[in-house]
């Protein structure tokens, strides 16, 4: 398959799908592979089915599709079946089903004319040919009678009558006797080869007898017949007597104005590489009528595979840099996005005025700025999603989603640590070590390390690329280019695991620090943002994974822009209400209520937290 693929993308054939029939299949495998076919753009696409199939699959494949259409409410359907020889001009496989066996292109061994060996054959009776023991069995078979009392078809015995010289010249002829032939001259020539090195001057010798089999393996591969019996050249080694085919076209005919039938036609050859198509080729498009050619529209996988009657479509040698925001939903995100940017920056600029506010430094000023950074580039990379892919828009794409998630997860996992750290000594006023800006922030940085190591893994080993598809626009011109970047949604998805466990880890330590009502409340703020944001994203990713490619983009915009903005309230909205409010905003000898929000472990202790006293970071 893997070769066939090369070979067909190499000539500008396309392939929509690769299907695979089990073993052991059963009534439901088949329905479903007909089901797949026909879910490839219908009549406006794949109709050409490639078959690699045992006979009896073949035949069950077009049982199942000739009982689909019989029992389907659509419109008829027709598929051009190209298989080769396991095909070949079987009636067995195509009795019946004319209707969708009509227009396939089959292969057989090219068998060149034996007029010698036909004759000999015809001639062989079962009384004069003796020493072929298997020779009786098609005797039986072609005569359906017994030879003798020991013969299955001893009911019927022959009457020593029959012969072969008339009426039997099908029964005879073999699409590899031409073939089999060959192998055995080749292996006697290689034989007698051996017994003239072993045995000079004698006809057999002890020393051929005891003859090692690889020493007989390397004698018969060696040998090159210039001109066999079928008067062709062969060899075991070099394949020179294989690879020659007659194309056949099963075509239907009609007998009268009421009854038709098919039978193989022979269109042409494949003869040393080179395909020779010798009579016109009888074509059915998706609907079952007669067609000129068949032709597919071509899915991504080929980039030039509209030769075969298709206007070809010119493909720039590089994506250009598009911007795609005219769409409605693209207009509300971006919008949507310039004014959680603008609510970033003015709480950052706030909490800078502020610093020293027990509000801002007991919930650790170093994390909400970084916090508000991972909010804001995460609102950002909808701009990834919205630019035409390139290269760098591509690389944009694998690296943001996952680092700038990664960035909000570990500044909130850092911040809910903190306050387990802080409150869960029992002691509001307990001095407590490694709170300070600048361990959370080291904590921080080792947290994203391992974000950075894995995207950076990944780029690295699958650098970014563009690739593009030719699609039916319906207009003029009729097909255009699309790009899109080479990575699938479900590595898209895989790149967020460590998203995940961070998520995990933040929902698990925030259910133990929703309970402390120290520090703003903010242990329960966490936890909701957690739990609302697991919805979310598994929604977002759901669409992503499951959609058509049409609404993947939208659903990852609109998931990150909705996770950005619920953060962004769930977090900071209540430190915005305490700093605003009208209670005092100094320090004194009692903790700060921050409008009734909690105490404020930094003001009761100012102690610990020394340089949150001296910067604002």
């Amino acid at each position: 398959m893997d070769t066939f693929m090369s070979k067909a993308n190499a000539g500008g054939v396309c392939a929509a799908l690769q299907l695979t029939i089990p073993s052991n299949p059963t009534s439901a495998d088949y329905v479903k592979i007909i089901a797949d076919l026909l879910m490839q753009w219908g009549d406006k696409g794949s109709n050409v089915v490639v078959l690699f199939t045992s006979p009896e699959d073949t035949r069950n494949l077009l049982k199942y599709a000739d009982i689909h259409a019989k029992t389907s409410s659509n419109s008829p359907y027709h598929f051009t079946w190209v298989a080769p020889d396991s095909w070949g001009f079987s009636t067995d496989i195509v009795e019946g089903y004319l209707e969708h066996a009509k227009g396939a292109i089959t292969t057989v061994p090219l068998q060149p004319p034996m007029p010698d060996f036909q004759e000999y054959m015809s001639r062989l009776t079962i009384q004069s040919n003796t020493r072929n023991p298997w020779f009786r069995w098609l005797w039986e078979d072609i005569f359906d009678c017994g030879v003798d009392e020991f013969s299955p078809r001893r009911d019927a015995m022959c009457t020593g009558t029959e012969s072969l010289l008339v009426g039997h010249t099908s029964e005879l002829k073999s699409a590899l006797s031409s073939y089999a032939m060959e192998a055995v001259y080749a292996i006697a020539t290689g034989l007698h080869s051996l017994i003239q090195k072993k045995c000079p001057g004698s006809n057999m010798c002890s020393d051929f007898l005891n003859s090692d089999p690889e020493d007989i393996h390397n004698e018969i591969i060696t040998v090159r017949v210039a001109e066999s019996s079928t008067g062709r050249p062969f060899s075991f080694l070099h394949s020179a007597g294989g690879g020659e085919y007659a194309i056949m076209n099963y075509v239907e005919e009609r007998l009268d104005e009421n009854t038709t039938y098919g039978r193989y036609k022979k269109v042409g050859e494949w003869l040393s590489g080179t395909l020779n198509i010798e009579e016109e080729i009888q074509f059915f498009d998706f609907n079952g009528n007669n067609a000129t050619s068949v032709v597919s529209q071509c899915p991504r996988i080929c980039s030039d595979c509209l030769k075969q009657g298709v206007p070809r479509v010119e493909v720039p040698d590089k994506a250009p840099l598009v911007f795609n925001g005219n769409s409605v939903w693209a207009v509300i995100i971006l919008a949507l996005v310039v004014l959680m940017i603008v609510f970033c920056l003015i709480i950052f600029v706030y909490f800078l005025v502020e610093f020293r506010h027990p509000v801002v430094k007991g919930a650790s000023s170093s994390l909400s700025y970084f916090l508000l950074l991972g909010i804001t580039l995460l609102l950002m990379e909808n701009f990834a999603f919205m630019f035409e892919p390139t290269r760098i828009v591509c690389g944009c794409q694998r690296f943001g989603l996952g680092f700038f998630h990664a960035l909000i997860w570990s500044a909130l996992l850092c911040k809910v640590i903190r306050i387990l750290r802080i409150c869960g000594t029992g002691e509001i006023n307990s001095k407590v070590s490694f709170v300070s800006p600048w361990s959370q922030t080291f904590l921080l940085f080792a947290l994203l390390l391992v974000e950075v190591v894995l995207v950076g893994e990944w780029l690295l080993l699958d650098p970014p690329a563009v690739s593009h598809e030719i699609v039916e626009t319906g207009t003029s011109p009729p097909f255009e280019v699309v790009f899109y970047c080479n990575y699938k949604s479900e590595w898209m998805v895989a790149s967020l695991i460590y998203v995940f466990i961070l998520i995990l880890c933040t929902f698990w330590c925030a259910c133990k620090a929703r309970k402390y009502s120290d520090l703003n409340h903010e242990g329960a703020y966490i936890l909701f943002t957690t739990i609302a944001s697991i919805f979310i994203m598994v929604a977002w990713l759901l669409v992503y994974t499951l959609a058509v490619e049409e609404y993947q983009n939208p659903a990852v915009c609109i998931g990150i822009t909705t996770n950005a903005i619920l953060v962004l309230a769930a977090i900071f909205l209540p430190k915005v209400t305490a700093l605003t409010s009208n209670e005092d905003k100094t320090q004194g000898d009692g903790p700060a209520t921050g409008n009734d929000m909690g105490k404020s472990y930094v003001y009761s202790n100012p102690d610990v937290n020394k340089d949150d006293e001296l910067t604002a970071f």
